[in-house]
């Protein structure tokens, strides 16, 4: 993939909203209701999620492989907002770079403030849970205020330069020594050239804390992490604007799925407006279309003048395979949205591996419920309206629809069975038909047989039998099922989502096999 990505590995994520993120990714049928996450360090609690749901979470391979995944929807632009995450949580989660057409580096421009993880902080003990909650409301304002699909240049030795920023004690500690009340701290601020909302914003955040901390018994403590706090928002104020001036080229990210190269109508149609690039020939063809529309990179070529051309960056946005979950893109509205394939792919996911309807389903009338539900949905999936992308609002309402038809429809007392675990010799095909008859799948998909044979050859012509392991057996499991589904999603005119679905199974082994001594499955 053409993006670099830096994790601190001493990540810091409080368990509260470590919870959050799990139960944003991982659907809540496989979470063990008896998982406390209250260990305190991340991979003590991965680790403890994984051996309490046993197989259930048979599809990550290591504590390594879901925090991958977890650390993949941690690095969407926003994340922290997007998830409501509490703002006392140091958040150690850097930018992601992708590479322009013309080898140029780029970051989404809301991240640039997830560069606040990575300034070291003098405090310690309360006081620096104190001043880092500041800088992380700061971060947060910041990334609300930046346009969301927006993207700039950026250094790769971008953290070089933000420590040389910040080396050895850069602040002065007499501006706001003797400043104790919200006026004060505004007016100091004030004269950083700080706006006034943020640094109100900032004062609340620290006005929490007096409760337990009083001011008038902690008062040069306070005047202290006042100074830290105003001097650091300016010093980092100082660093974007050096380092990251006004981008003179439209930008306009280019989606990589195959060989397939498509972007977004309306970024297209709005990046080259915002650089007063000529659009006369299609904005009025564009602004006809839906929201989320898409054009072939081709036929950008073909509408884009030869000289505008030269005068846009084009940045390569990886498509890869989600673990469970959807991954959010930043929209051109400014909110997030899915790629329809993998709004699938987490649908297809909590009905087969989390609700387990095909092993529970006892009647053609609940059939008949569930290809309804898929009717009802279909105008969402539907390629032919030239729309490969859904919102994030539109998912939850999927998904919503989802939940009232499976609990007023499909919800059985019947008890799905679990997948059992696989030995370390591997396992073979026989193995694998007597885990789906096991898993009462060939009532409901007597053919699933033939399905397993394709399934497992596939998987066998890149890894040998010996190594077969647990993760290959939960999403064989997974890709057996989706073929019970096919009529369903033909006839919602999904064609392109299915053999999405399908190309995902045949890649299942090469996949894996990436996965396993412990590394990650998730997006790269």
């Amino acid at each position: 993939m053409s993006s670099i990505s830096v994790v601190d590995m001493d990540l810091v994520l409080s368990s509260v909203n470590l919870r959050k993120l799990v139960s944003r990714c991982i659907p809540k049928e496989l979470i063990p209701t008896n998982w406390k996450c209250k260990k305190g360090y991340i991979y003590w609690d991965l680790k403890d999620l994984l051996k309490l749901a046993e197989t259930q979470l048979g599809m990550f391979e290591s504590d390594q492989a879901l925090l991958e995944a977890l650390l993949n929807f941690l690095r969407v632009p926003g994340c922290p907002n997007l998830l409501q995450f509490n703002i006392d949580d140091s958040l150690m989660a850097l930018p992601e770079y992708h590479m322009s057409l013309k080898g140029s580096a780029f970051i989404y421009k809301s991240d640039i403030y997830a560069l606040t993880s990575a300034i070291p902080c003098p405090f310690i003990d309360w006081r620096r849970v104190v001043v880092q909650s500041a800088l992380n409301k700061f971060r947060r304002n910041m990334e609300i205020v930046t346009f969301g699909c927006e993207m700039v240049d950026s250094s790769n030795d971008i953290l070089e330069k933000l420590a040389e920023q910040f080396d050895g004690n850069c602040w002065d500690a007499s501006p706001c020594s003797d400043y104790d009340t919200k006026t004060d701290f505004k007016h100091a601020a004030a004269g950083f050239n700080i706006a006034a909302q943020t640094a109100e914003d900032m004062y609340e955040v620290v006005e929490r804390y007096m409760e337990t901390f009083p001011l008038e018994e902690n008062k040069a403590d306070y005047g202290h992490m006042f100074t830290w706090i105003i001097s650091t928002v300016r010093f980092f104020l100082n660093f974007v604007e050096k380092n990251f001036p006004v981008t003179e080229k439209a930008t306009v990210r280019l989606f990589v799925t195959g060989k397939e190269n498509y972007v977004m109508a309306h970024e297209l149609l709005q990046s080259l407006k915002n650089k007063n690039l000529d659009v006369s020939g299609f904005e009025e063809e564009i602004q006809r279309m839906p929201a989320l529309s898409t054009l072939e990179f081709r036929d950008v070529a073909r509408k884009v003048k030869i000289q505008d051309m030269k005068n846009i960056e084009f940045i390569r946005i990886q498509s890869s395979t989600p673990s469970l979950t959807a991954i959010p893109i930043p929209s051109p509205d400014g909110g997030y949205c899915v790629r329809a394939s993998d709004a699938l792919h987490e649908l297809l996911v909590d009905m087969l591996l989390a609700k387990k309807v095909l092993q529970t389903v006892e009647s053609e009338a609940q059939l008949e419920h569930l290809e309804k539900y898929f009717v009802s949905v279909q105008n969402y999936f539907d390629s032919d309206r030239g729309v490969f992308f859904i919102s994030l609002n539109e998912l939850n309402v999927i998904k919503s629809k989802w939940e009232e038809c499976y609990e007023a429809n499909l919800k059985n007392s019947k008890q799905a069975k679990s997948v059992r675990a696989v030995g370390n010799e591997g396992f073979s095909l026989e193995d694998l038909e007597k885990e789906l008859k096991y898993l009462d799948l060939d009532k409901v998909f007597p053919d699933i047989y033939t399905v397993a044979e394709w399934s497992y050859e596939s998987v066998l012509d890149v890894k040998p039998k010996e190594s077969l392991n647990q993760t290959d057996m939960t999403y064989m499991i997974y890709q057996c099922q989706i073929p019970a589904q096919s009529k369903d999603l033909y006839q919602m005119g999904i064609i392109f989502g299915l053999s999405v679905l399908q190309e995902r199974s045949c890649g299942i082994a090469k996949k894996f096999e990436k996965s396993s001594g412990g590394k990650s499955i998730g997006r790269s």
